[in-house]
């Protein structure tokens, strides 16, 4: 950095873009880990945080691994980074994105579940659900349908 300053700045960003897509990748893990799978939040957090550090190493390695002689020896090097980084992209964002929207989530499931049963309410025999639409608790006795018999 001492012979070349001008290219400090680059260097520079390129170590935050690093380490940001690296803690973004350990946030994602830490959310998937707690929520998803439920896991103690406090036993995610070293897992998370490996897996952050794996990420940013991965990432690391595409970045210094990019040549920058001929612009398709570039380009052609950039294919399988562009293809890893759309791969990991989606498994960093996926987890992030369903805990960002997961209200909304279980209300429309809430949603959709009341169409279901009304749907099934109204005409059992036309109903492609089967019952019981609700799960019931361990060891009760399961009901029959409801009848639609007028007598």
């Amino acid at each position: 950095m001492k012979k070349v300053p001008s290219e400090r700045a680059k260097f520079e960003s390129r170590g935050w873009a690093i380490l940001i897509t690296g803690g973004v990748a350990a946030v994602s893990m830490w959310f998937a880990l707690a929520s998803v799978m439920g896991v103690n939040g406090i036993l995610a957090a070293p897992i998370a945080l490996l897996w952050g550090l794996l990420i940013m190493v991965i990432d690391r390695w595409l970045v210094i691994s990019m040549p920058v002689s001929s612009t398709w020896r570039m380009l052609a090097a950039a294919a399988p980074r562009l293809m890893i980084a759309l791969l990991l992209g989606t498994l960093i964002s996926t987890p992030l994105t369903l805990r960002i929207f997961q209200q909304e989530i279980n209300a429309e499931i809430s949603v959709i579940r009341h169409q279901q049963l009304n749907e099934f309410l109204a005409n059992p025999q036309r109903s492609q659900l089967q019952w019981p639409l609700v799960p019931q608790a361990p060891g009760t006795r399961l009901n029959s349908p409801p009848s639609t018999r007028h007598d």
